[in-house]
Formats: C-alpha cells, structure tokens, sequence
C-alpha cells in the first residue's frame, strides 16, 4: 500500500511546479480619451467603453493583436512590449486618443495624458485603420512602429 502523505505532498509540489512556470499576463489600464463608445477585441475578449472612462483590459495573448472599434472605423495594432519603465507590476497605463495613437503613460501619470509625451520605442502605436473589413478578415495587423 503507497503511503498517502508522499502521494499529497507530491501533488503539491507538482502543483508548485506548474503554478510557477505560469507567466503572469500584463494587463492595460486603458483610458479612452475619444469622443466615442469603443469596443475592444483582445484574443477571445471583448470590452466596451464609453468615451474618457478607463477600463482594465487583458494584453492580447501571443497574437499581440489588439482591434479597437467604434460606430465607423476599425482600428487594428500589434501591441509591442514595453520596457520596465512603463511595465508597473504587469500593469501597462495607456491611453487611446481620437485619431487612434496609443500612448502609453507612466503608473504616476493621470488621464487624460497631455499628448505628444515621451514614449518607449514603438509608441504611440499608430492603427492600420479600415471601413470596410469585417473582424474575421483581420489577420496582419500593423506591427511595432519606430
């Protein structure tokens, strides 16, 4: 007969193992500075905002792709990380402004952001913008600009 503590404390060590090697997913505190109800499409979730509120989003997965839409326009990006500058405990402050630049701001900053500010390399992130594509077409967002 197997001893019964070697078998629990087995399963909890293999449940530390598999707990640690977990990556933590960064989440964006988003403030939409538009004049618009946004709807956001990050993997498998979908946000919607009314206009200068801010929301808690999940970072797209590993497609990095993030599309924004409102009442006329889609709005696609390849999120880029950012440096631990901007990177505050997995949580990234960012702010989307009317003509669909997405800043990103520091954990100190308040919204709405005074825009153009200092931003890490890749931002603000400039949106492939089209009328007249469905979300299911989307497949090549714009990647990481300079």
């Amino acid at each position: 007969m197997k001893n019964p503590h070697i078998v629990s404390l087995l399963c909890l060590f293999l449940s530390i193992v598999v707990l640690c090697s977990c990556v933590p997913v960064p989440e964006i505190i988003l403030y939409n500075n538009t004049n618009h109800v946004i709807t956001i499409y990050a993997d498998e979730e979908k946000y919607t905002m009314t206009a200068k509120t801010t929301k808690h989003i999940h970072w797209p997965g590993m497609s990095l792709k993030l599309v924004v839409t409102t009442e006329n326009v889609i709005w696609v990006y390849k999120m880029c990380f950012v440096s631990d500058e901007y990177d505050y405990s997995n949580k990234i402050y960012a702010q989307l402004e009317n003509n669909g630049f997405f800043y990103i701001g520091h954990k100190t900053d308040t919204f709405p952001l005074k825009v153009p500010i200092s931003q890490p390399q890749g931002y603000p992130l400039i949106p492939m913008e089209d009328k007249g594509i469905h979300l299911k077409d989307i497949s090549s967002p714009v990647g990481c600009q300079n």
